[in-house]
């Protein structure tokens, strides 16, 4: 998830510095003097060879409108103008892939997998830890002091679902709850949001490296943004691909019964999004005419995120 973000922040750095008239070199990772950096960047006054193309410099002015917007309506069709636009700009980078999905047939099983998805993501013991000790905001005061993680009011809950959430908050409630093979209410959430949605849009990329995560996390931005200019409400529904993605790792954090639901899953993801042979899934979102969020995130000032090293020679 990390390196898709730090994609996200590399397309804004770049739209950013062509609206300020700067051209850009980008140099992504694998950087064999520098490991432990994601990517390097180089400003230029005037154009240098192998500098970043301006196909899509009019997103800039979205960087700061761009958000994520939960709000449930009930749907609309997804224009085809804008099915082919994502298309395009979700394949501009001449390697990742956008693929959407309308039917109402195919949105309700994404909507039971996404459901089962975000059961397992909050009883196992690890996301419990990560989603309610360390993302979830209950109240102004920690939202204005932290600044980041997760503002209970961008969920867009009724006050019935915030308490459910306060209930599940509880590690020994999931407990029993995992004991007694429960949890099923903790599916509505998410089938809910994505049953009313327009359409779903996945992006894809053709190998599973640090570069093609970084791409793809390019690829994720402009087409949130592209999104959002055209009035389309975003809202990330990725659980299901993250999680089965942690199948091919031999991590200790999943139960088996958790690793059964979660091979299944994936069979029926693979079933409904039919890749390329040589893709992965990467991130998924839905689309909604849903209006302006009740709430937004709030950002950390720049300031405190940057530091001055020295400058690298790329």
């Amino acid at each position: 998830i990390a390196h898709i973000a730090l994609g996200t922040c590399l397309e804004n750095v770049v739209l950013k510095a062509h609206a300020l008239g700067l051209e850009v070199r980008v140099g992504a990772a694998p950087l064999p003097a520098f490991p432990a950096l994601m990517a390097a960047v180089a400003f230029h006054p005037a154009p240098v060879p192998g500098g970043e193309p301006h196909v899509h410099d009019g997103l800039a002015a979205m960087i700061g409108t761009r958000c994520t917007n939960r709000r449930t309506t009930a749907p609309v069709p997804l224009p085809a103008e804008l099915v082919r636009t994502l298309l395009t700009v979700g394949a501009s980078d001449g390697r990742s892939r956008a693929h959407v999905l309308t039917a109402p047939a195919a949105l309700a099983e994404m909507a039971a997998i996404g459901g089962v998805a975000e059961r397992i993501r909050v009883m196992n013991p690890i996301g419990h830890r990560e989603f309610f000790g360390h993302e979830l905001r209950w109240d102004p005061e920690q939202v204005q002091r932290t600044r980041d993680g997760l503002d209970i009011a961008t969920l867009e809950v009724s006050p019935s679902d915030a308490a459910g959430l306060r209930v599940a908050a509880d590690p020994e409630a999931m407990a029993l709850a995992y004991a007694w093979n429960g949890g099923r209410g903790l599916e509505r959430l998410a089938d809910r949001s994505i049953r009313a949605s327009s359409g779903l849009l996945l992006v894809s990329i053709p190998g599973d490296g640090l570069t093609d995560r970084l791409a793809g996390g390019r690829t994720v931005e402009r087409l949130w943004m592209t999104a959002n200019a055209q009035g389309w409400a975003v809202h990330p529904i990725s659980a299901a691909i993250f999680l089965t993605h942690v199948l091919r790792f031999p991590l200790d954090g999943l139960r088996e019964r958790e690793r059964t639901e979660l091979t299944a899953l994936g069979d029926r993801l693979r079933a409904l999004w039919p890749l390329p042979p040589d893709h992965h899934p990467l991130f998924m979102v839905r689309l909604s005419q849903a209006g302006p969020p009740s709430a937004r995130s709030l950002r950390r000032p720049v300031a405190s995120l940057i530091l001055q090293p020295e400058p690298l020679a790329l």
